[in-house]
């Protein structure tokens, strides 16, 4: 079993002297590991010099914020998730927000009063601690990264799915058991695709286009890539230059299911639309979400104007609390005698 120290840095940086954890709401100077050394003192000489602070809400967080900018203390501390070694289970945040999983380092009961709340909360965890490595969503990897995706943040993170949407898809791939090979162009934060790779019990190859451009786009494949070794790739960049290079490369390779999910402008969808038709068949079935987009319309229309699709099902879901998402099945058209 290997020292908390060499679980949270690679050899190479091993040596950092101060651990602590941040969340969405800044570092945590609740619970954090400073080694004991004459660098440790000067560090903490300099926070607690920090009189300016003292009229902040919280002075010690504000003042370890403040000294670990000064190069001469960041370049030997790391902020980490809080999930190291502050996990905190769902009676005490959000679901989408908390970060304990079952067998990590330490689950922190935070303001739990009364000796009775205690022992039930112990008595419910103290069978999940374990030693040995469980599998973990992809919400749970992203946060042990640093990164909190959650609808409730839509305006920063592209791609994400409702409840209801992934319910929806569950439904549908349920009739669809002879799928197993997805084609997705957007992986974003990775979302849809763990959603494909839980609900195609045969699924076999995922391969997944996308710009790269957030920074949890490679959290997201690096899990993936743990996860699903045989059956995941990743193309990165323009989908524009990167689908027809693909087509080029692999001419005989078709997909099952392809989902469209990557620009929502009229170009870059209707040229997906239109790229992605050589690598399907004829049964293959083609999801373009957005569908409420009036710009996602008109490039589905442009497309099923020029014969190259025929659209099939629109499909709706509505959550009260996120609202409504909406997204069109379509089928390629092809030649009678090809």
């Amino acid at each position: 079993m290997l020292r908390a120290e060499e679980k949270l840095f690679s050899r190479k940086k091993f040596g950092k002297l101060k651990i602590i954890a941040e969340n969405d709401s800044g570092i945590n100077s609740g619970v954090y590991f400073i080694r004991n050394c004459e660098w440790s003192k000067k560090f903490l000489h300099s926070v607690y010099g920090r009189t300016d602070c003292l009229t902040h809400h919280y002075p010690e967080q504000q003042a370890i914020a403040l000294e670990l900018k000064n190069p001469a203390f960041s370049d030997l501390s790391k902020i980490v998730s809080p999930r190291f070694f502050n996990g905190l289970p769902p009676e005490f945040l959000a679901p989408d927000y908390c970060n304990y999983h079952p067998g990590d380092f330490l689950v922190h009961f935070a303001s739990a009063n009364g000796q009775g709340r205690l022992v039930e909360l112990f008595q419910k965890y103290a069978p999940l601690v374990s030693l040995k490595r469980i599998p973990i969503s992809l919400n749970q990897y992203l946060n042990q990264k640093g990164f909190y995706l959650s609808p409730m943040h839509s305006a920063k993170n592209e791609g994400y799915m409702s409840d209801a949407q992934k319910e929806q898809f569950q439904d549908e791939l349920k009739l669809r058991p002879e799928v197993e090979s997805i084609l997705e162009i957007g992986l974003n934060g990775g979302h849809s695709a763990e959603n494909f790779f839980r609900f195609c019990k045969g699924l076999k190859k995922f391969v997944s286009f996308d710009i790269n451009h957030h920074a949890y786009t490679p959290v997201a494949v690096e899990y993936f890539k743990l996860t699903y070794p045989a059956r995941f790739e990743f193309i990165p960049g323009d989908s524009m230059k990167t689908v027809p290079e693909y087509c080029k490369k692999f001419r005989d390779q078709k997909f099952d299911l392809i989902y469209i999910d990557g620009g929502h402008s009229y170009d870059l969808c209707l040229n997906d639309i239109l790229n992605c038709k050589w690598l399907a068949h004829r049964g293959t079935h083609v999801w373009i979400d957005d569908y409420g987009s009036p710009v996602i319309q008109q490039a589905v229309a442009a497309a099923e104007n020029q014969r190259v699709i025929h659209k099939k099902n629109i499909y709706r879901t509505f959550d009260k609390q996120y609202g409504e998402r909406c997204w069109i099945e379509v089928e390629y058209q092809f030649p009678k005698n090809s």
